[in-house]
């Protein structure tokens, strides 16, 4: 099949161009549109910082981020040029280089990742048989061509031109075996750019664009094609009238190489690179024998392990070593061009105690490394069995060009597992927790975790519950990343400032007590006139100007509500039932928040250290078991730990709004004359019954809050 490059370009996004030999990918290169490098361009810049410390400064040519510029790469003759003295030996940048100088930098290295474009003064426009260096006194031939005598020819062919004293150059291999006319016209030409290059530096605004290199197709052409290529086949028309002009340029005799695919398989599909091409994206790569190298991609350096696998065909150990090491390293050649793999690389190979296979291991990786173009320094394989080596970085990696880290793992390759998500979201909620004041909170995380909590940690939730007093909700989701855990909490203050117009129950009630046992009082006492007259001023009227305490009808129908102690001989009446249509009223009009039912006990207060206790008129009734003792405090009512709402409805229904007039005794509703001095208090209730008409009250009042609620009918 022989060596062929093929073109790949239908797709205006993207061009490729692969070396084949023999059907072995060995050259591969992409571009993007949007994405083209900028090495090898010259631009006019201004430099925006010298950093003494690190003895380099950074240069604004334009892009995102200012290329760094070491002084190692600053020339001095360009310094002298520009009018000032040539440093005769190592200078500091600060005395050369102050900020806002304009000079004239090339594009040495891309700009990668966050570090910026590496930057020089030492000028070169390459060519097809040489590299041109306007402000280079360095001249030499490439040390990839061995043979002296062809070395001995180019050299007094180039010392022929007479070229001027402050121009260097570098001849490529490509100049092998030619004539001494296509290699004038390739140095004249370069020439007419450094020409070009001057002219427009002295007009332009930095920072600008002096000089682009070549697009991806005609680089590859310029740097890659040598006499033994058999054709280059191109897929895209307008590709290959680029081609076809460029080889009548440089090359008019191999013009008649350049040929259109018009098959309608794909050209990579056709000659089975696809295949191949994907491969590069991995990290294992198969031997022949049956072994297996690996490579990883770190900051630091590119690792790359040596397996033996299932290599068969050997004896021994050491053959067996050795025979995989040799297929390794060849492979390892091939693979540093096509991912070109630069900066530090570590070869971890197979043990071998044979000194003579430890030479030729070295001498094979040597020899296979002789085709790549990249400037490459080979250590010897130590007593660990690693070989350690340095290759230049021609271009972006081929990862670095078509794909993105991972958005679940970062670039790592790894995820945590479910068991150690799970654990780790339950220390972030108890750290929540633990602070506080936490009401609740809300936990979203992959569905997978979220069912390994809920079956295998639910001890442990409910474990954080009771201990901190909040509820924790999980919820699963399984379109969100494997890593995904966010956290929303509800803390108690927070939720009762949100709550604020409507408190709760519980905490009202405490506050209310008081204010919801007066409308009862009043509803009752509306319609005697006595009510508003004070007991103190009749207790005065009594025989012989002593003051006496009032009766127990006085002291309902008083707006403070106090009493001495009922007597422990008078009987408890027993509460009226109250109708069905009062209690259907009643519960209607009457929060909900008293379904909470207490049986019914006097209200009593002790205030000014004398015991008072609010009781409304007492309804005839029958007597009761329970009586308490003289002199002792009554217990409060449960009506006075009402919801708020009721106590709001009390007056409605006192002014018959609420509940009908009838829904009591006529003897609550009769009004009650003065006793006379020396009469007995026949019709007037006891002290004891004054006592508890308080209890009746807040014992119907209660009834008629539940009435809703059969089985709390039941036991009213």
């Amino acid at each position: 099949m022989g060596r062929k490059i093929l073109i790949n370009a239908d797709h205006p996004e993207e061009s490729r161009i692969a070396i084949v030999e023999d059907g072995v990918l060995v050259e591969y290169e992409v571009e993007f549109t949007g994405k083209e490098q900028n090495k090898g361009n010259i631009y006019k810049g201004t430099v925006v910082n010298v950093v003494p410390a690190l003895q380099a400064a950074f240069v604004d040519y334009g892009a995102e981020r200012p290329g760094f510029l070491q002084s190692s790469d600053i020339n001095p003759r360009l310094l002298r040029r520009e009018g000032e003295p040539a440093p005769s030996g190592p200078f500091r940048i600060e005395k050369v280089l102050k900020q806002g100088r304009e000079l004239l930098v090339q594009v040495v290295k891309d700009a990668r990742g966050t570090k910026g474009a590496a930057l020089t003064t030492e000028l070169s426009l390459p060519g097809r048989f040489m590299v041109l260096m306007p402000y280079g006194d360095a001249r030499g031939v490439s040390r990839k061509i061995d043979d002296e005598a062809q070395r001995k020819k180019i050299k007094e062919t180039m010392a022929s031109f007479n070229l001027p004293e402050n121009v260097g150059y570098i001849v490529r291999t490509a100049a092998i075996g030619q004539k001494k006319e296509e290699l004038k016209k390739d140095i004249d030409y370069l020439q007419r750019i450094h020409e070009k290059v001057q002219e427009l530096a002295a007009k332009a605004k930095a920072p600008a664009l002096i000089y682009q290199e070549s697009n991806l197709v005609i680089r590859f052409l310029r740097d890659y094609f040598s006499t033994d290529m058999d054709s280059v086949l191109v897929d895209n028309p307008q590709v290959y009238q680029q081609a076809v002009d460029f080889f009548k340029d440089v090359l008019p005799d191999y013009a008649g190489l350049v040929k259109l695919h018009r098959e309608k398989r794909p050209i990579f599909s056709r000659y089975q690179l696809e295949e191949q091409i994907a491969a590069i994206s991995k990290n294992k790569v198969t031997l022949p024998s049956g072994g297996s190298i690996v490579i990883d991609s770190t900051e630091a350096l590119v690792a790359i392990d040596v397996n033996s696998g299932k290599t068969l065909g050997e004896g021994n150990i050491e053959g067996t070593a050795f025979k995989t090491n040799m297929e390794a390293v060849t492979e390892i050649a091939r693979q540093l061009r096509l991912r070109d793999l630069g900066g530090l690389i570590v070869l971890d190979l197979i043990d071998m105690k044979d000194r003579a296979h430890i030479r030729d291991v070295e001498k094979g990786l040597k020899d296979a490394l002789k085709k790549d173009k990249a400037r490459i320094n080979i250590s010897r394989i130590s007593k660990f069995g690693l070989l350690e080596l340095s290759r230049q970085r021609i271009k972006p990696t081929l990862g670095e060009q078509s794909f993105i880290s991972c958005p679940h793992c970062q670039g790592s390759g790894r995820l945590k597992r479910v068991e150690a998500q799970a654990v780790t979201a339950l220390r972030k909620i108890a750290a929540v927790l633990i602070k506080g004041e936490t009401d609740r909170v809300e936990g979203e995380l992959p569905l997978e975790t979220a069912l390994y909590l809920l079956n295998e940690k639910r001890s442990s939730l409910a474990e954080l519950e009771e201990k901190y007093q909040s509820q924790i909700l999980l919820k699963g989701r399984p379109d969100v990343l494997p890593d995904h855990f966010e956290l929303t909490v509800h803390n108690k203050e927070k939720t009762a400032a949100a709550d604020d117009t409507q408190p709760p129950t519980a905490a009202v009630a405490a506050a209310s007590t008081l204010e919801t046992a007066e409308p009862a009082e009043k509803e009752t006492a509306a319609p005697e006139p006595e009510k508003k007259k004070s007991p103190r001023k009749r207790s005065r009227r009594g025989k012989g100007g002593a003051r006496k305490e009032p009766t127990a009808g006085e002291a309902a129908t008083a707006e403070a509500p106090a009493v001495p102690p009922p007597s422990a001989e008078t009987e408890t009446p027993e509460p009226a039932p109250v109708p069905e249509e009062a209690r259907e009223t009643s519960s209607s009009s009457e929060a909900p928040a008293a379904a909470e039912k207490k049986p019914a006990r006097p209200s009593s207060r002790r205030r000014g250290g004398r015991t008072r206790t609010k009781k409304e008129t007492a309804p005839d009734s029958s007597p009761t078991s329970e009586q308490p003792e003289r002199g002792a405090a009554v217990p409060e009512p449960a009506a006075a730990e009402t919801s708020p709402s009721q106590g709001m409805e009390e007056p409605a229904a006192a002014s018959g709004i609420g509940k009908p007039a009838d829904a009591r005794p006529k003897a609550a509703r009769r009004p009650r004359r003065r006793p006379r001095q020396g009469e007995k208090k026949k019709d007037q209730p006891s002290e004891k019954a004054a006592g508890e008409s308080a209890t009746l009250a807040a014992k119907e009042s209660s009834e008629a809050k539940t009435a809703s609620e059969p089985e709390k009918k039941e036991e009213s």
